[in-house]
């Protein structure tokens, strides 16, 4: 957050484009199948399990949104 605003990364950029693939690699060799589409509020809140991906967190669940406790906390993963 900046002044209020939200700012995002570029999905272009190259550490994304790195760690995208690179998760989508792992889940694949995991047998976790892998859908890129839009999701809603009601989707994470019914989802098993839930992760967010940075440079500088690479990856770290998700437990918690809107004051609502969501998956399992099962992490690791493997």
């Amino acid at each position: 957050m900046k002044k209020a605003r939200c700012i995002r990364r570029l999905k272009h950029a190259i550490f994304w484009a790195v760690l995208h693939a690179c998760l989508i690699k792992l889940a694949t060799e995991m047998k976790i199948s892998v859908a890129e589409k839009s999701f809603s509020c009601d989707d994470l809140y019914q989802a098993d399990e839930a992760f967010s991906s940075s440079s500088n967190n690479v990856v770290v669940p998700i437990t918690h949104a809107d004051n609502k406790k969501l998956a399992q906390e099962t992490w690791p993963y493997f």
